[in-house]
């Protein structure tokens, strides 16, 4: 695999500050506000998801976006293990 140039490089902090920032928002209205955590689910589901579509302009390859995927599979699998997102995976409905 190559090395990222800067602008790749840049993009994934980007991708990856604006993501770490939608799930603490997220988990900031759940505690505020008493948002149920479905509510929190799909918001992070959908948001993520309005961003992925613009991931092939960002990124014309595909090194940087299975990078932040690996990195975020990580993230997801420790925060479940440690309950850090309860308004992402707690949800009342079976999945």
């Amino acid at each position: 695999m190559d090395c990222l140039s800067n602008k790749e490089l840049t993009r994934l902090v980007f991708v990856s500050v604006g993501l770490l920032i939608a799930l603490g928002t997220t988990e900031f209205v759940r505690r505020r506000f008493g948002v149920s955590a479905e509510v929190g689910r799909k918001t992070v589901h959908i948001g993520t998801g309005v961003l992925i579509l613009f991931a092939p302009g960002w990124f014309p390859r595909a090194a940087p976006v299975l990078l932040i995927t690996a990195l975020f599979i990580i993230l997801n699998i420790q925060a479940y293990a440690a309950g850090w997102l309860p308004s992402v995976h707690r949800s009342s409905r079976r999945s």
